[in-house]
């Protein structure tokens, strides 16, 4: 990574200890659970993954939160809440309910040590997250594991995005907001088609294996690849050979 300015970290399963399937599953249950006044669970997850399968659809006209606005309030039943009155409760629900995803979880220190080591060796950081979410729930995750959202230079949110992984164009757009150039860049992430797909505009990158994301046959090769505990390690020492481990 020596001679890299910037360091483009995924979220969930890489600076955070968690298997997004299992937080993907908790989220929907206190997700539904918290609209369950309104409408019945199954129906609402499924409007909710619709709106998202949109969003990773989306071709760039709009950002990934207007995308999931529309498909979500073309889909859903509004004879019990107004538009207002369901934003309102979704609001409600990042800032009081969100947060407590943490407790399905054992986080560990690894990411808290992983940035601030890429800090001390003067990289600058962005949080790649796949944009579905509002930035605060980002945030909140950012939180768990007491890291500083104004230690990155960009936090890919679905405010701000208006593409998703694996998209390219999701990449390019990152580019074209640090006004850097592909090859100022390294991404690190768990998900050999989400994350490594970078490599195909020129960014380089590394795998991380601790909660690998299991797919089918991806026809990408990681420039680097290893352990939490070895990318730690690898920003510790600076090297710039590109074996894996």
């Amino acid at each position: 990574m020596k001679g890299k300015t910037y360091i483009l970290f995924d979220l969930d399963g890489t600076l955070l200890s968690v298997n997004m399937d299992q937080f993907v599953q908790h989220y929907f249950k206190l997700l539904s659970d918290y609209f369950s006044d309104l409408y019945n669970p199954e129906y609402f997850v499924d409007i909710v993954s619709q709106a998202t399968a949109a969003m990773m659809r989306n071709d760039g006209k709009i950002t990934n939160m207007k995308v999931f606005d529309q498909k979500f309030f073309d889909l859903i039943e509004l004879d019990k809440a107004s538009e207002e009155e369901i934003w309102e409760r979704f609001h409600s629900f990042y800032n009081d309910v969100f947060p407590t995803l943490s407790e399905y979880f054992t986080i560990d220190n690894f990411g808290y040590q992983i940035v601030e080591t890429a800090l001390d060796q003067d990289y600058k950081l962005v949080i790649a997250t796949n944009p579905l979410f509002p930035k605060q729930a980002i945030i909140d995750r950012l939180r768990w594991i007491n890291l500083d959202p104004g230690d990155f230079r960009l936090i890919t949110s679905y405010e701000n995005m208006h593409y998703c992984k694996p998209n390219i164009n999701y990449y390019k757009e990152i580019i074209k907001k640090l006004k850097c150039t592909p090859n100022d860049c390294v991404m690190v992430g768990n998900d050999l088609r989400d994350d490594m797909v970078a490599k195909k505009l020129g960014i380089k990158t590394f795998l991380v294996e601790d909660f690998k994301v299991k797919r089918a046959k991806v026809d990408i090769e990681p420039d680097w690849q290893g352990s939490r505990k070895e990318i730690l390690d690898y920003i510790k020492r600076g090297e710039s050979d590109e074996k894996n481990y």
